[in-house]
């Protein structure tokens, strides 16, 4: 497999997995893009970030300050997950 396919591959998958329950998903995190800055995230979205995975609580456009670990109000572990 060429890598070009590769890559749309994993990205259809990784859309895909952003309507899997909450548990599925924390036994696959690596299914799921890393946060970053200026990125429009929606309710419900599941992105990883330091290692661990979150879940979006508020839609928002993501800014340098409010990284899931300095954001609890916009980003919290899945229902029931919690540490």
């Amino acid at each position: 497999m060429k890598r070009e396919r590769a890559y749309e591959l994993r990205d259809i998958i990784s859309h895909a997995m952003q309507s899997v329950d909450d548990k599925t998903a924390f036994s696959n995190p690596n299914f799921y893009p890393e946060w970053e800055i200026d990125v429009n995230y929606v309710y419900g979205m599941k992105v990883r970030y330091n290692g661990k995975l979150y879940k979006v609580l508020k839609s928002h456009i993501s800014q340098e300050f409010y990284s899931p670990e300095d954001a609890p109000d916009l980003f919290g572990a899945p229902e029931g997950l919690q540490e």
